[in-house]
């Protein structure tokens, strides 16, 4: 303590205004504001956490932590104040470092992005002043082309012709991209004559026709050829469909027809080229498939001399079978092979089966035309036909929520609720959050054997369901963490309460209380929980071939679990609690800014479909999201009120495309 104010053993520091001489008068205000706040009983939890400049009477500035517990008596008089004193100067000054260097890094940001805007408003408004002396150079090209020169000379028209046709195209392309960036991709509505734009286009094709094919141009007398809208756009539709049936046609005849009324028009163009044959036409439409009478075999497998991860595990039977020596010389397909059984038999752990809840509601999805009749079509009372129970009862009381039997959890309005949102119109299935969550919790790999005796460790599945036609389903996903629900069936029958509930609104388990009963597993509707059968860290970590380098992926912040204890999502809680330690020193609240905590699922996501955050927090995303009409809940009506909800699935396929 002597040390950090710079004081003799003989200098006495015995009275407050002793201390407040050593605080630097800029600070001392600050100072005095929160010890009478400490003092008057009024600071949360009776204790001031503060840090301020103090002035040795040497003349030494330095930055000091004060942290404070003020005990009182029942009438709220001081007894005694206990606290520490941090010399923090070291960490201040590096602190004020990083803030000056982000400044610096932000401004930089800001003249880089100044500089991009302004590049891209230039090239924007520079799209008619280059795209217009362009088409003059080709109209003149194409008029000279039309004369009688000869063979060189006609030669050098065409080879200019063709540049000045391609070169059209990057510019088209670079300035329509430019005018996106910077807004400005407006359509033009102004009047057209849709017959002399076509006219055009088609001369302009048979000044440069080198085939023998005929464009035929049909349009019906009572057709009125006088429309409103954006002749450019129209320009580039027209040329990409003739280009295009002329590319592919070597005789015959492009023929092109304008349709319409007074509301809508139709333009085709039929040509006699090669075109696909119809009993191939749905393959277009249609996703990938396997091509009957035929077999994928993946390499990378079966390898020696890799090491214990890539090496194949007799044991196990793990690790894959080497295919390359089938492969035909470079090339990735055989043409003839024979296949024939071997009698032998080959274990394979699939997961998809475990934890099932397949055949209930946990899916939800609808298109964009059923979605306009029915906006609430991923509710509860649409999708069962029948309100949540409890709901009209709960009414009747003038209340929001069902009726528990169980005690309603109440949270301190200081603390923030944490909640997550996972959009299914984002999610793919990657599987990307599992790895992120594993590697970040430090999830241990136990092993083919144990995957297949149900046992897997991951605190985050993806389960899959199929949708449709059963003889052409539709695979969806739908990622599965802790719910972590505000009344919990696992907290209800935990014998020593080693699973309880935060005053952030998190279900946390407590490991060293944890003595395996597994009633929490068994009690979880949404089957989350995973046991340590056995100690699968011990072999990795001290017994191991090598356990320096297993020791060195694991997360020093999370605890590595042992035998006989149950695990789940936490919330990646290491993320949060340290986002909220920030937060009370910078600002003195508990509740980060939102986007301050990203767990490790959320970072990893490449679709962006996970959202987290406090729900206190009117305005943060995971809010907002939740307050969207397709926002459900997974098992609703047990009314366990989880904190992880769903946005519901939209889809908007093109008719044409599955009628096809």
């Amino acid at each position: 303590m002597l040390s950090i104010f710079d004081l003799s053993p003989q200098q006495k520091v015995s009275r407050f205004e002793h201390w407040i001489d050593l605080i630097h008068p800029s600070d001392r205000n600050d100072f005095i504001t929160a010890f009478n706040r400490g003092s008057r009983g009024l600071a949360e939890n009776n204790a001031i956490l503060i840090t301020c400049r103090t002035l040795s009477p040497l003349g030494r500035i330095s930055y000091v932590r004060i942290n404070a517990k003020f005990y009182m008596d029942e009438n709220k008089r001081n007894l005694r104040i206990l606290g520490t004193c941090i010399d923090t100067t070291e960490s201040e000054i590096s602190q004020k470092e990083i803030v000056n260097q982000a400044t610096k890094a932000q401004e930089n940001m800001i003249i880089a992005q100044d500089a991009s805007a302004s590049r891209t408003r230039f090239l924007a408004n520079m799209s008619h002043e280059i795209r217009t002396p362009m088409n003059a150079i080709m109209g003149a090209l194409q008029i000279l082309e039309s004369y009688d020169l000869d063979t060189g000379s006609l030669n050098l028209v065409n080879m200019a012709i063709d540049s000045s046709d391609h070169l059209l195209k990057i510019i088209n392309d670079i300035l329509d991209l430019s005018k996106i960036d910077a807004h400005q991709m407006a359509i033009e509505s102004i009047g057209i004559n849709l017959q002399q734009l076509l006219t055009s286009a088609i001369d302009k094709f048979m000044l440069s026709l080198d085939k023998d094919i005929e464009i035929n141009l049909t349009i019906p007398p009572e057709f009125n050829p006088y429309r409103v809208g954006d002749p450019v756009r129209f320009n580039q539709i027209i040329n990409n469909l003739i280009s295009n049936a002329i590319k592919f046609t070597e005789k015959g005849s492009v023929d092109i027809c304008l349709l319409g009324n007074d509301e809508s028009i139709e333009l085709s163009v039929k040509d006699t080229g090669i075109g696909i044959p119809k009993h191939q036409l749905q393959n277009i439409f249609s996703p990938f498939k396997q091509a009957d009478d035929s077999i994928t075999v993946h390499a990378g497998y079966g390898r020696q001399g890799f090491g214990r991860v890539a090496d194949y595990d007799t044991e196990q039977m793990a690790g894959g079978k080497n295919v390359f020596p089938m492969r035909p010389g470079t090339s990735a397909v055989a043409g003839t092979v024979q296949v024939s059984a071997t009698g032998n038999e080959y274990p394979v752990s699939c997961v998809q089966d475990h934890h099932s809840l397949e055949g209930r509601d946990m899916y939800r999805q609808a298109s964009m035309e059923k979605y306009k009749e029915t906006p609430n079509y991923a509710s509860f009372a649409y999708v069962h036909k029948y309100d949540v129970p409890g709901m009209k009862e709960a009414a009747e009381l003038g209340e929001d929520q069902p009726i528990s039997l169980f005690n309603e959890q109440t949270y301190p309005d200081y603390e923030p609720q944490w909640g997550m949102a996972i959009d299914l119109n984002s999610c793919f299935g990657c599987g990307v959050c599992v790895i992120a969550c594993q590697s970040e919790n430090n999830i241990p790999v136990i092993g083919k054997k144990e995957v297949g005796r149900g046992r897997e460790m991951h605190w985050i599945r993806n389960d899959r369901y199929y949708m449709g036609d059963e003889n052409d389903p539709q695979a969806v996903h739908q990622p599965v963490p802790c719910m972590h629900c505000e009344l919990a069936p696992c907290e209800q029958v935990c014998p020593v309460a080693a699973t309880t509930h935060s005053d952030d609104g998190m279900n946390q388990m407590t490991y060293n209380r944890c003595i395996g009963t597994r009633y929490c597993a068994n009690n979880c509707p949404f089957k989350v929980r995973r046991f340590y059968f056995f100690n699968y860290p011990k072999e990795y970590l001290t017994t191991g071939e090598d356990p320096d380098i297993i020791q060195m992926a694991m997360n020093p912040e999370v605890t590595v679990r042992f035998r006989g204890v149950m695990e789940k999502c936490t919330y990646c809680a290491q993320r949060v609690n340290r986002a909220k330690i920030d937060a009370k020193i910078n600002t003195g609240s508990v509740k980060p800014a939102d986007g301050a905590v990203v767990t490790a699922c959320q970072q990893a996501c490449p679709a962006d479909a996970i959202y987290f955050g406090d729900l206190t927090d009117e305005q943060a995303t995971v809010t907002q999201m939740k307050r969207n009409e397709r926002n459900y809940l997974m098992l609703e009506e047990l009314n366990v009120r989880p904190r992880t909800s769903y946005i519901a699935k939209l889809t908007n396929p093109n008719p044409a495309l599955v009628d096809n």
